[in-house]
């Protein structure tokens, strides 16, 4: 109160005229409600109070380098075209499989097991048909909560306009690439919780030393039992080291390095992930995978245990889905080799 009605002299326009404090807050129909317990929480605005206090209160350290600041602070011009200093890969595997909302935590995905393909022509007329049967493993697929969050303080949040944005675009890259990691890789242990390609991919065994070769037998085979690959994935040290393939006489195989960088090998699309180590290689009919989307990515804004008083927030971004593999032969796991012949 004695520092809002310092100045009580100034000169009318200068915006630093006595503000008592006191008599705004006892008139207050909120704090009113407030201490009847009808209200957890109020906010009660201070008119004209900005100007009056901002030297004494600003906990930003200002060009002098002290705490609290003993300058105005000076408004920055905002640099557009995004967050800046923060590098995205390309989330290419989720971007290339069909996404299913689900309404429930878990969800039932019946699994052929067997098929005895007994389809046969009738004769003669009269004869017993051809019967086929049929087994199935029902499997219980439990929506895995993948989540991050970060401490901010409230005046932080306040002061920086564009820290809100940063922080939905670091935190939302963070879960998704989580997310993909898992889909590609994970073990589905209590850990991951989701089990990812190479987890319940079917291990394809080639006699081929070349990985182009390995490749082309597995999409071969995979047609054979019925399934159209669309989709190739690779680390992207292991892709390059596909196309940089040389002869015995130092050429190369394909386009060289002044080529453009392929989308397909063999017709199929392919894409490249870090999730993927290099000695590994996935062919993939997507029409048999689908990530279950329980949740949506979101951000939340919240208090945890003291934060209130402390002048603190959390800020939270997590979603929850799964992976259904619906038949493991869809899903060719490939052994890429180490060195392969010129």
């Amino acid at each position: 109160q004695k520092l809002l009605t310092r100045g009580a002299g100034a000169a009318a326009g200068a915006g630093f005229g006595p503000l008592n404090l006191g008599a705004l807050l006892a008139g207050d129909a909120k704090l009113a409600e407030f201490r009847a317990g009808n209200a957890q929480r109020i906010q009660i605005p201070v008119a004209q109070s900005l100007r009056t206090i901002c030297r004494s209160i600003l906990t930003n350290q200002g060009a002098s380098g002290v705490s609290p600041a003993t300058e105005y602070p000076s408004i920055p011009e905002l640099v557009i075209g995004g967050v800046r200093g923060f590098a995205q890969r390309r989330l290419a595997v989720l971007e290339a499989l069909p996404v299913l909302a689900v309404s429930s935590a878990i969800a039932e995905v019946p699994q052929l097991v067997s098929d005895s393909d007994g389809a046969a022509v009738q004769w003669p007329e009269g004869a017993a048909k051809a019967e086929t049967t049929l087994t199935f493993d029902g499997k219980q697929l439990r929506s895995a909560t993948i989540a991050t969050y970060v401490n901010v303080s409230k005046q932080l949040l306040s002061d920086s306009p564009l820290l809100g944005e940063f922080l939905r675009v670091v935190l939302l890259y963070s879960v998704s690439k989580k997310l993909e990691n898992l889909i590609v890789s994970g073990t589905g242990d209590s850990t991951d919780q989701i089990a990812g390609f190479t987890e319940v991919g079917n291990a394809y065994v080639s006699a081929a030393s070349h990985p182009a070769d390995r490749i082309a037998e597995a999409i071969a085979y995979m047609a054979g039992i019925g399934y159209m690959a669309d989709l190739i994935v690779l680390n992207p040290t292991a892709y390059v080291d596909l196309i940089a393939q040389k002869d015995s006489y130092g050429r190369y195989l394909g386009g060289g390095w002044n080529a453009p960088m392929p989308n397909t090998i063999w017709g199929v699309k392919v894409v490249s992930s870090v999730a993927l180590s290099t000695s590994q290689c996935l062919i993939i009919d997507t029409q048999q995978c689908t990530i279950l989307d329980r949740e949506q990515a979101q951000l939340s804004f919240g208090y945890t245990g003291n934060q209130f008083s402390d002048n603190l927030c959390t800020v939270l971004m997590e979603l929850r889905a799964q992976l259904a593999v619906y038949d493991a032969r869809a899903v060719q796991v490939l052994t890429m080799p180490v060195d392969s012949p010129g």
